[in-house]
């Protein structure tokens, strides 16, 4: 339940769903997922979302996907020295 320390990103959703986009070394080099167990981080994030009441009169993202430019290894510790 939302309370007065909660925030809400999107509200009065059908659905939401996440994809991860994994790398494969054979064709078709790229697969949407809808898990992600990788150490790795994945090539990308894709966002799916539908409004609850379709009849609205108001601008809805229905798709979102976000590529992740990341330069480093998350399995490797990173000291936060200079």
């Amino acid at each position: 339940m939302p309370g007065a320390s909660s925030f809400v990103l999107a509200d009065r959703l059908a659905f939401c769903r996440f994809s991860y986009l994994e790398p494969k070394g054979e064709p078709p080099f790229r697969v949407w997922r809808p898990d992600w167990i990788q150490p790795q981080l994945p090539l990308g994030i894709r966002i799916e979302m539908a409004p609850l009441d379709a009849g609205s009169a108001e601008l809805h993202v229905s798709t979102v996907i976000a590529r992740l430019a990341v330069n480093r290894d998350p399995g490797v510790f990173y000291s936060d020295a200079n």
